[in-house]
Parts: structure tokens; C-alpha cells; sequence
């Protein structure tokens, strides 16, 4: 017979013992492991900011989904689901203006699972609504391991969209993002972790909130890059473009 481990699943307090506080430690960690995620909810998200304003409060997570083009916001809660969390869910989404939605928790409650499916029902179809528990394991002595278990989300005909066939222009597209991704990390490993995708824009984050940079190649044949400055702010913005504006020379000659 084949060998097989004995798989534990840890509790809550053996959790909180490998991220003791959601900010500052279970966040980040989502943060920099977003692909499992993306892999699961078969979505582009990249992170753009931790917690991030929301006028008097802060949002765990905010970020873009670059294959639907929406703002995302991820609420983070350890424990049992509860209001609270549900309600800032709602509350940083539409300050934010969201269009994906996800909440993470140990354990959703049958209540919230079906607020959250209410809520995918009643909502337009650019908006969409995901309920994820987070477990983890161990296989004997292995170091523990997240397992990411979808209890919400969209219904058939709303949210993510198979990739349709792709056309070789695109590809060529993909193959040379792909190549200006890698000199990038390169030279800056912790740069970005936005994956370039099959089309003529590839748009990352720089690790700030509310700003960002797209490379295009455009209609009449050029190649562009572009920097977005959106704080939320007037005046932080008119600040930050001053500021771009001053080294414009420096900046042309990098």
C-alpha cells in the first residue's frame, strides 16, 4: 500500500500563531501570495495598496484586476464571519468604487454566505461578490499550508469570463511584456507582480497607492508609457505631478 501522511487541520489559535495580527502580518502575506487567489477565482488581481485610506478608516487591501479593469478590495478577517467586517466590506468598496469584492475569513456563516449571494444577485454584472475560508493543513511534520475554499460568488453569467481564443498579435503582445517583465524584476526584484496578459497595454503598480503605470502600444504605431496619479485627493495629485513635472528633464534621459 502507498504510503500516505496524516493531514491535521490547524485551528484558530495554531492561525494566529503564524500571522498573530491581520495587518500586519496575515495581509501582507496575501498580499505577496495573491496568485493563489487569482488561481482559484480566476482573476488578474494586483495589489496596490495595504491598508490603504478610506477617509477615517483603512481598507486591508485595495488593487486592480487587470484582466477586468476594475478596482478590487479584499477584507480580511480572522475568526468566525461577522457584521462588522461585512459591513467594511461594503463601506471600502464603495468609496473605492470596486467592482470584485472578496472576503476572507476561517469560517463564513450561512447568513453572510447568503447576504453575499443577495448581493451578487441585486448588483450589476460588473460587480461581483466572493466569500472565501481560509484553511490550513499540515501532513505530519510539513510546514503548514493554505488551502483557499470559495463559499460565495458570482452566479452562472456574471463575474470572470473564460479567455476567449487569442490571436497571434496578441501573443506577440504577451511574449513582449513578458520580456520587459523579466528586465524589470531584474533590476528591481520587488518592482511589481502584475503578469503581462494577451494585449497591447500591460498596466502595473509600484508598490504605492494611487499610482500606477501603463505601457501601450498605441493606434498609430507607437509604443507608450504612461504614469496614473489618483490619491483621491486634488491636491495630493496636483502635488505629485509638480513633482514629475520638475525632473522631466532627468526623467527623458533615464
Amino acid at each position: 500500500m502507498p504510503l500516505i501522511g496524516k493531514m491535521k487541520k490547524l485551528s484558530l489559535n495554531e492561525i494566529r500563531k503564524i500571522w498573530p495580527k491581520e495587518e500586519k502580518d496575515f495581509s501582507p502575506w496575501v498580499a505577496e501570495n495573491i496568485e493563489i487567489l487569482n488561481d482559484i477565482l480566476s482573476l488578474q488581481i494586483e495589489i496596490q495598496g495595504a491598508e490603504d485610506p478610506v477617509h477615517n478608516f483603512r481598507a486591508d487591501l485595495v488593487g486592480t484586476d487587470n484582466s477586468l479593469k476594475v478596482p478590487v478590495v479584499i477584507e480580511n478577517q480572522f475568526g468566525i464571519s461577522n457584521h462588522d467586517h461585512l459591513g467594511k466590506l461594503i463601506t471600502y468598496s464603495a468609496n473605492k468604487e470596486a467592482g470584485v469584492m472578496i472576503w476572507i475569513c476561517n469560517e463564513l456563516q450561512v447568513a453572510h454566505k447568503l447576504a453575499l449571494e443577495w448581493l451578487n444577485n441585486i448588483t450589476p454584472i460588473e460587480m461581483t461578490f466572493f466569500g472565501v475560508e481560509l484553511e490550513m493543513f499540515k501532513i505530519d511534520g510539513s510546514p503548514p499550508a493554505p488551502y483557499f475554499r470559495i463559499l460565495a460568488g458570482p452566479p452562472p453569467g456574471k463575474g470572470p469570463k473564460p479567455p476567449s481564443e487569442i490571436s497571434p498579435r496578441n501573443l506577440k503582445y504577451q511574449a513582449f511584456f513578458n520580456r520587459l517583465r523579466s528586465k524589470l524584476i531584474k533590476a528591481q526584484p520587488n518592482f511589481t507582480r502584475a503578469k503581462a496578459l494577451p494585449q497591447c497595454w500591460w498596466n502595473l503598480g509600484i508598490g504605492r497607492s494611487g499610482f500606477s503605470i501603463s505601457v501601450n502600444f498605441t493606434g498609430d504605431g507607437n509604443f507608450r508609457t504612461e504614469i496614473y496619479i489618483d490619491t483621491g485627493k486634488k491636491e495630493t495629485n496636483d502635488l505629485a505631478f509638480d513633482n514629475l513635472l520638475e525632473k522631466n528633464n532627468s526623467l527623458k534621459k533615464i
